[in-house]
């Protein structure tokens, strides 16, 4: 027996078949809707003016510096410092900073002259 899966994507507006996929950021979020041709037209004649008179602002702080660590070293670390990570998913950035602080090497102590 052969099975054959089609997937259907539907306009979000509409709900007939989507051509085209679009994305944007409003206020800081992202937004993906799925349109008709028609429908994804209408919305750039839409935003057109707006994009038109506005000013294009680049990304702020940049990008991040690497890690250098791996994750399973991190999770390691923490979990001997008594902080409490879930096996998989995202680790916090305060735990990576206070990884990275811990690997760096203590300064020199001056050495006491003898009176």
């Amino acid at each position: 027996m052969t099975r054959r899966q089609v997937t259907v994507v539907e306009s979000n507006l509409s709900g007939e078949p989507a051509e085209e996929e679009v994305t944007f950021t409003y206020n800081g979020v992202a937004y993906r809707l799925d349109l008709t041709t028609v429908e994804a037209k209408q919305f750039q004649e839409v935003l057109t003016p707006y994009i038109t008179a506005a000013e294009i602002v680049k990304r702020r702080g940049g990008p991040r510096p690497a890690r250098t660590a791996n994750v399973a070293e991190v999770r390691s670390w923490a979990a001997g410092n008594g902080i409490q990570l879930s096996p998989t998913g995202r680790i916090p950035n305060e735990v990576w900073e206070k990884y990275e602080a811990a690997q760096k090497p203590s300064p020199p102590q001056g050495r006491r002259r003898a009176s």
